[in-house]
């Protein structure tokens, strides 16, 4: 490749250079961005889901429910819907109404053996809960996505503990995963316009500053250009007068 040709195509890239550090730098921003709006709003939901689910077995009427059907069941006898109908009849509704007021996808009451007390589909009430339980009803909380009637949900599962200190149950909080993807759309949603106007404004800017630059290498090229033909010109005076 010729000298020329190598210059000329060194130039072009010093002119493209703010151009495309304009829109690397907008894509790693908006990506962070985005990154970290998910992370706030898994936060939230997490938060969301905890705080229902310790705020409802810590509720009386949740506690004097779930104690009247203890010995409904056994580990070899599982309580059924029938077994449970008391309880149902009296903590469904709290249930319904916390899932509208709080905004989550479900909220299930279970018995001490993990048997559903309450579920939003009539059908999955009496049945046994089939994600994570055992630590929950040994008296330890669980947080994390699981896959059960519902769908992959966001989950909090905090033990419902009597005047005792024993464990007679359980409350399960969640969010369906597909809601928190919806948030995160929307929420990318309303930051992709900031990102396209900061992308135009910064571009805007590159191309001003492409501009000055080519202008300065113009200049310098018609400098150049100016001093090379003043070589030649004195150069040729120079053979002329040594002749």
């Amino acid at each position: 490749m010729t000298r020329p040709r190598v210059a000329r195509w060194g130039r072009l890239a010093v002119l493209a250079l703010p151009s495309v550090i304009v829109l690397a730098a907008t894509g790693i921003t908006t990506g962070v961005a985005a990154a970290v709006q998910e992370q706030s709003i898994r936060a939230g939901v997490v938060e969301q889901v905890r705080g229902v689910a310790t705020s409802l077995a810590a509720l009386p009427e949740v506690q004097d429910a779930v104690a009247s059907v203890v010995d409904a069941g056994s580990d070899g006898d599982l309580a059924d819907a029938d077994d449970l109908a008391a309880a149902t009849a009296a903590l469904q509704p709290i249930a319904s109404l916390v899932e509208d007021a709080a905004g989550v996808s479900y909220v299930v009451v279970t018995d001490d053996e993990g048997v559903r007390i309450t579920h939003p589909d009539v059908d999955e009430r009496g049945e046994l809960v089939e994600t994570t339980t055992t630590l929950v009803l040994q008296g330890e909380e669980f947080v994390g996505t699981e896959t059960g009637p519902s769908g992959a949900t966001l989950r909090a599962k905090v033990p419902i503990v009597d005047v005792d200190g024993d464990v007679i149950g359980m409350v399960a909080v969640g969010v369906l995963e597909s809601a928190i993807a919806a948030d995160r759309e929307r929420a990318f949603g309303d930051l992709l316009p900031w990102s396209i106007g900061a992308l135009l404004a910064a571009t805007l800017a590159s191309v001003a500053l492409s501009i000055g630059i080519a202008r300065r290498l113009r200049h310098a090229d018609a400098v150049d250009a100016e001093s090379t033909q003043m070589r030649r010109t004195t150069d040729a005076l120079r053979e002329q007068a040594h002749e």
